[in-house]
């Protein structure tokens, strides 16, 4: 993991973050220019709000990666009322074959993301659709199992 501290310490210093600090910092650092660089490609002709972003991306993390067609169901279930989301998505995050969308990279963000949105308004939401498919179950259970060995004590108390 600490080639990948020196990779987002790298990224935050040339974005002019120079005040980044702790590695926690570092991650949240990074998924913030993360998210606006999504933005951008998503362009400004539909609302879109970083929590919706960060659930939906929470949810890809959790299940490591969903066809176009889950994808869309999810973010019509999570309430979020933005018709190009899910292809606009696809597009920013291509997965390995056409039609799916992969999880945010390296781990450590979408475990950061995961972390950060299940204590809040969907976060019961979110694992209810990563648990929804029972060919997703081994990999929800692993994704948590191992975010409860790596991250801080409030993770764990959710």
């Amino acid at each position: 993991e600490r080639p990948l501290f020196i990779h987002l310490a790298a990224l935050a210093a040339l974005a002019g973050d120079v005040e980044h600090g702790s590695e926690e910092k570092l991650v949240h650092s990074q998924l913030d220019r993360e998210f606006a660089c999504w933005q951008r490609w998503f362009g400004t002709e539909e609302p879109l709000s970083m929590e919706d972003w960060a659930d939906v991306l929470a949810w890809l993390a959790l299940v490591r990666g969903a066809t176009v067609v889950d994808l869309r169901e999810a973010v019509t279930t999570m309430g979020i009322d933005t018709p190009r989301f899910a292809e606009v998505t696809a597009g920013f995050y291509p997965g390995e074959s056409k039609g799916f969308v992969a999880p945010l990279q390296p781990d450590l963000l979408g475990e950061a993301l995961i972390a950060q949105q299940l204590g809040k308004e969907r976060g019961a939401r979110i694992i209810d659709l990563a648990l929804n498919n029972k060919s997703n179950l081994f990999f929800v259970l692993a994704v948590l199992s191992r975010m409860n060995c790596n991250h801080s004590p409030d993770f764990r108390s959710l």
